[in-house]
């Protein structure tokens, strides 16, 4: 597919767009603020994961590296 049909469906898509209102942009401000809200909290969450994924490995890395040995000596 060559640049200038794409180019082409672009300028065409383009040139039939409507204008808007400014109070119908406020409403879809409304609608973009949902998906931003799941995408924090989501966010928060996979943070969160990660935090417990590092302890968990930290505990496990004590027991075998700085405990192990200890056990083995006597």
């Amino acid at each position: 597919m060559g640049v200038g049909m794409m180019l082409g469906g672009f300028i065409g898509v383009v040139g039939r767009m409507q204008t808007m209102a400014v109070s119908d942009v406020r409403v879809m401000r409304r609608f973009f603020m949902v998906p931003l809200l799941v995408m924090f909290s989501s966010l928060a969450v996979v943070s969160r994961s990660v935090l417990v994924m590092f302890r968990s490995f930290s505990m496990v890395f004590r027991s075998f590296v700085v405990l192990h040995p200890i056990a083995s000596l006597s």
